[in-house]
């Protein structure tokens, strides 16, 4: 017996590009046809104080992902190349966690490198979310 075919599921919205978001579309794929930093993706940085709970904390950032579905837009072309907005009922937030406290460690040059590092990963426009937190 053969199995069924594994379908995505269909998303919530698909949506014409303002122009705006078409010039960033097209200057983003433009630089990474080029191998360069994307010039409008934006790293934003909070300073926590106290304890922090990672699971609260990364779990409340999901529900403003699962709240907002212009947070989980993402961009594709349709066959006769038109941009489009395509907006999935749901999409995972990406997290990542560093522990900068080791013994021995430089903390502000550790702080440093992964801030360029994570700013140097850019983001697939065509791949839900376009943000991730560190």
């Amino acid at each position: 017996m053969t199995q069924p075919a594994t379908r995505k599921p269909a998303p919530a919205d698909v949506l014409p590009v303002t122009p705006l978001q078409e010039g960033l579309l097209f200057h983003a794929l433009y630089e990474h046809e080029r191998d360069a930093p994307d010039v409008y993706l934006v790293q934003l940085v909070f300073e926590l104080e106290g304890s922090v709970d990672a699971g609260r904390l990364r779990a409340s950032a999901q529900a403003l992902l699962d709240r907002h579905p212009n947070l989980r837009a993402a961009f594709r072309r349709r066959r006769g190349g038109q941009p489009v907005q395509v907006v999935p009922h749901r999409a995972t937030l990406p997290w990542a966690e560093a522990d900068l406290t080791a013994q021995g460690v430089d903390t502000e040059k550790a702080w440093a490198r992964l801030l360029d590092e994570d700013r140097g990963h850019g983001f697939d426009p065509a791949s839900p979310p376009l943000l991730r937190c560190t």
